[in-house]
């Protein structure tokens, strides 16, 4: 049995419907287990690029003609918030309070932010100043791309 195939027998699948999917390499332990958001579920291996999860298994999604530097990114809101951690959301709270009533008014009222408007350059210079770009990358990915 090749090395490959050795990892490939040993990863495991699963999936959040915030967080979206992602595998690990070994069996993680109950206390890391324990550590995954409440309605994270096992999931079957991702059998390639182009498949988005559904009804607990994979479909195929044929790939956008469109590159994705003409597609919007939208973050629904409560995404945002269900993603960050307590502190984090804390965090961010506060540097927005620092904004004019316009800004914190426009960022309190909507349902979702868009790469496209005035708000979100804020939004992502908020997170990666706090958080780094990895982590700011997690918060805010996107919820759907839309053509611009």
């Amino acid at each position: 049995m090749s090395e490959e195939n050795q990892i490939l027998e040993i990863t495991h699948g699963f999936y959040h419907p915030i967080r979206g999917y992602w595998q690990t390499l070994t069996r993680p332990s109950q206390d890391i287990l324990d550590t995954y958001p409440e309605g994270t579920i096992p999931y079957p291996l991702k059998p390639g690029e182009h498949y988005s999860p559904k009804n607990g298994g994979w479909i195929f999604v044929e790939p956008t003609s469109e590159p994705l530097s003409d597609m919007v990114k939208v973050v629904f809101a409560d995404h945002i918030w269900e993603r960050m951690t307590l502190k984090e959301a804390d965090q961010v709270g506060a540097a927005m309070k620092q904004r004019d009533f316009r800004t914190r008014k426009i960022f309190e009222s909507v349902s979702s932010y868009r790469s496209d408007h005035q708000i979100w350059p804020l939004l992502h210079q908020i997170v990666t100043q706090l958080f780094g770009a990895e982590r700011a990358a997690q918060i805010l990915a996107p919820s759907e791309l839309v053509p611009a």
